[in-house]
């Protein structure tokens, strides 16, 4: 009999012991949260940002036909979509501005702007965007 409480009093001190190990260095369960990535797009392209290089068709129109050109990204709060005001400013000083609505789509990498789409490539310091807009191919790089 003594040797039955033995066996069963070890065993039990064993199984304890174990579980107390294997079960000490768990992390607490935390819950991941899936990150839209044309959210995380929206939230970097927000802001005013100043267009270094507007090529159309290959023509470069940044100190040819605009002096200054400006864009201001106005996101939608959580979401992928927003506002935006473009303003020129022309070779003798007149100033032209233009609001669109746009929606970031495809994991960030597109931009739609007034139902065109261009690819779209942003940074926390820089801005692309490529597509076509009227029969006409848009490069734009902004910073």
């Amino acid at each position: 009999m003594r040797i039955l409480k033995f066996i069963l009093s070890s065993f039990l001190l064993i199984s304890v012991s174990m579980l107390t190990i294997s079960c000490g260095d768990d992390s607490p369960m935390v819950p991941v949260e899936e990150v839209d990535e044309n959210v995380r797009a929206n939230d970097k392209i927000e802001g005013e940002w100043r267009v270094t290089s507007l090529r159309i068709d290959g023509t470069e129109y940044i100190g040819w036909l605009f002096q200054k050109v400006t864009m201001e990204f106005d996101p939608d709060k959580d979401a992928a979509s927003g506002e935006t005001t473009w303003e020129y400013i022309d070779d003798d000083g007149s100033v032209s501005i233009e609001d669109f609505t746009y929606v970031i789509k495809n994991d960030g990498e597109d931009i739609v702007l007034e139902g065109s789409s261009f690819d779209l490539k942003v940074t926390s310091s820089s801005l692309e965007m490529e597509g076509n807009l009227d029969g006409y191919y848009y490069e734009i790089r902004a910073e």
